[in-house]
Parts: C-alpha cells; sequence; structure tokens
C-alpha cells in the first residue's frame, strides 16, 4: 500500500493515467522528493563503506570508487528486464548500464535510473561514442560513420538499428530532456543522415 501511495505522487505514473491511491500522508510526499530530488544522496545513504583488512600478499592503495554505481546498475538493468534495449541481448555478462549523460558530465544525474539505457557491450561503446544515438520519439539513429564503414559485419550490427524503436522500460520513465542531450552532443560529433 505504501507504494501505491508513493504512485499516487510519480508525475511519470498520473500523466500515464493511473492513480495510485489517494492516501499519501506528508511523509510520503517528503520522503519521495528527497529520494528523487537528489539520487546522489539517496544512493549514498545506502552504501556501506567497504574496508577489507589487507593481507601480506596485499597492499592498500589509495582508490577512487564510483559510489552508488552497484544501484544504478541493478536499477537501470532491472528496468529493462536485465535486456538490451537495442538489440534484445540477455546475457547479464554482456550487458552494461550505460549512462544517457556521462557520469562525468552530469553530477546531479549520476545515479538516476531515468538517465540511464541496458544495453549490449559493443552498443554501450558505440552509444558513448556517440556513434548511435535516439531521436525525439526514442528510436535510434546511427551515425554515417558506422553505415557507411567499409566492414560489412560492422554495418550488419549496426544497420538494422536505424529507427527501430527501444524496448520501453518497465518501471522508470526515461528522461527526454537527458535523451535530448546526448542527441545534441551526438549531432555535434558525427555526421547523421
Amino acid at each position: 500500500m505504501k507504494l501505491s501511495n508513493f504512485a499516487s505522487i510519480d508525475p511519470d505514473i498520473r500523466q500515464s493515467g493511473r492513480n495510485g491511491l489517494g492516501n499519501a500522508s506528508h511523509a510520503d510526499r517528503a520522503a519521495w522528493a528527497e529520494f528523487t530530488g537528489d539520487w546522489n544522496a539517496a544512493v549514498a545513504m545506502t552504501e556501506q563503506p567497504l574496508r577489507p583488512e589487507p593481507t601480506r600478499t596485499e597492499v592498500e592503495a589509495l582508490l577512487k570508487r564510483r559510489l552508488g554505481q552497484d544501484f544504478f546498475r541493478r536499477a537501470v538493468l532491472g528496468n529493462f528486464n536485465n535486456c538490451c534495449c537495442a538489440t534484445g541481448v540477455t546475457e547479464a555478462r554482456l550487458l552494461v548500464a550505460s549512462h544517457i549523460v556521462p557520469w562525468a558530465d552530469d553530477e546531479a544525474n549520476r545515479l538516476n535510473p531515468a538517465n540511464g539505457l541496458c544495453l549490449a557491450a559493443t552498443h554501450d561503446r558505440a552509444f558513448d561514442a556517440g556513434l548511435i544515438t535516439l531521436d525525439a520519439e526514442w528510436r535510434w539513429r546511427v551515425s554515417n560513420d558506422l553505415l557507411g564503414e567499409t566492414s560489412p559485419e560492422t554495418r550488419a550490427l549496426f544497420k538494422p538499428l536505424v529507427k527501430k524503436p527501444i524496448r520501453n522500460p518497465s518501471n522508470i520513465s526515461l528522461s527526454a530532456a537527458l535523451a535530448a542531450r546526448h542527441r545534441e552532443a551526438a549531432l555535434n560529433r558525427h555526421d547523421y543522415s
């Protein structure tokens, strides 16, 4: 019932014509605003510091680790039912939780599942490089670099994506604004027809 209270607050659910329960309390609204307002802080509260004891064959080192990356991966892959939204690949070892707007470019959306696509590793690399992107209707666009590639295998891998819609997320709607940022950056880096 608590989740249905949250559903009554979620603008994406309300926009879809569903209402949830109408008993959301002030505390429900405050929790919703706190969690969705700052994904980084919300996920950081769930992270436990990892401090294994070194052994005689190990050395301690200063390491910069992306806190919340495990949460982001679980949330994004779960949102796409562990299936690449471009190809349909379901082998978990080949899937990547790809940021629509890169981690380094948007601190506020680093852990926001609405900034994530589940992609097979090769397609993740192409997406990160701006060689593929999404149009405003959530269909794939493929750069002329890939479509004109001399390798027939490369062309065969990416040509089927042209204007193909992504597989829809199951729980969390993707951010159209973040997708537009990716598209603009991709169009500035590569030629698309």
